[in-house]
């Protein structure tokens, strides 16, 4: 699944089912509105949420199509 909603001036994008999860990691800094976090369940990924971050979620949304894993998840958000 993937959903966005403009809320003001926020783009807020969801790909994935957001739960159960057991890892989470943030990505991009909260301060300049731009910001996520990436939910993992037994190191696969299996969603991810974006505050003005749709570049990301394009990615994200191939990454939870192919499950993947923490690492290649990391990298893919990294390489940006």
């Amino acid at each position: 699944p993937w959903f966005w909603s403009d809320q003001y001036d926020a783009n807020i994008q969801l790909v994935g089912l957001p739960g159960p999860y057991d890892r989470e990691e943030c990505v991009g800094d909260p301060e300049r509105d731009r910001f996520g976090v990436l939910l993992f369940r037994d190191g696969v990924l299996v969603a991810g949420v974006a505050v003005n971050g749709a570049d990301w979620v394009r990615r994200w949304r191939r990454l939870v199509r192919e499950r993947a894993t923490v690492s290649s998840a990391m990298a893919a958000v990294a390489s940006r």
